[in-house]
């Protein structure tokens, strides 16, 4: 096994494969809908980051009963 297999072997093979906190990072930097919405749906891992408190502020929801899809909005 040559040091190059070993060095490209030990690298993440997938997004899923970076530590919790440079997965909370990139998370950090989508609006709160697209988190609730998309990201939370992806898989049971990315729904429990989705769900971390460092990625969240005071929010309020208010839900359209014409909708499935409740709405969140930021509190300053």
């Amino acid at each position: 096994m040559s040091s190059e297999t070993s060095v490209i072997s030990s690298q993440p093979r997938t997004i899923n494969d970076f530590p919790t906190e440079i997965l909370l990072e990139i998370m950090s930097y989508f609006e709160l809908e697209y988190m609730c919405i998309d990201i939370a749906k992806v898989c049971r891992p990315w729904n429990v980051l989705a769900k971390h408190l460092i990625l969240w502020k005071k929010l309020e929801y208010t839900c359209d009963i014409t909708s499935d899809i409740s709405r969140v909005k930021e509190v300053n």
